[in-house]
């Protein structure tokens, strides 16, 4: 997925004026088809295209369309707008959704700034496994950000259960920790070695086949 930065990202005028004009639905085309067109836009860098896919997805009850168009709106920094997208979703129970509603709580962007519903959300997000929302728990709890009490024991049992799912931040986090001696774990380079190399396994499969490995 291309970083959000503006020069991503159509003015601020055009992707307005494509979101207004993409309330038609498309009655040849499923929410997952019309999802699925957006998201080849997105790899192509049409990001015009993708709005009105992604709307036309979510004006069929597409919650990971909904999500989407609140990832683009956050990118381009329209935050009032990237808010309603991102509830929408959220609401419907789609993890990513929910994670860029907890983010923008977290930012106090579109939203008044609130660090228990960021907590919440972002929280409702890594239960369903979402690798973003995991990686922030996880660091959460080793910094005690969103005004929660630092817990080891929970960081670890969330990126342990990243390392489980070959999720490669984890895996990172956990060599690291292992060579160091953070987390408040012992120091064991054996293991950390160990997850080096399944993380370079990892990384060299992905480069060679394309595959999505989660990270």
């Amino acid at each position: 997925m291309p970083p959000r930065t503006l020069t991503t990202f159509p003015s601020l005028l055009v992707l307005l004026l494509v979101l207004l004009a993409a309330n038609y639905a498309h009655a040849d085309s499923s929410a997952d088809e019309l999802y699925n067109q957006g998201m080849l836009s997105v790899e192509r860098g049409d990001i015009t295209a993708a709005i009105r896919q992604f709307k036309s997805a979510a004006n069929h009850g597409s919650a990971p369309a909904m999500a989407k168009l609140g990832w683009i709106l956050d990118g381009a920094e329209l935050n009032n707008e990237a808010v309603i997208w991102y509830q929408k979703a959220a609401k419907k129970g789609n993890a990513e959704g929910q994670f860029g509603l907890g983010t923008m709580y977290s930012k106090g962007e579109g939203v008044k700034q609130d660090n228990k519903l960021a907590f919440q959300w972002i929280t409702k997000s890594a239960k369903q496994q979402y690798s973003k929302g995991m990686e922030l728990m996880a660091h959460a709890y080793e910094l005690g950000l969103f005004d929660i009490e630092p817990d080891f024991d929970k960081a670890n049992e969330i990126i342990d259960a990243g390392v489980a799912t070959n999720m490669l931040w984890a895996i990172q986090r956990k060599a690291t920790a292992l060579d160091n001696g953070e987390l408040g774990l012992e120091i064991n380079k054996a293991q950390a070695e160990e997850l080096e190399s399944k993380l370079k396994t990892i990384t060299d499969a992905t480069k060679s086949t394309g595959s999505g490995v989660v990270q």
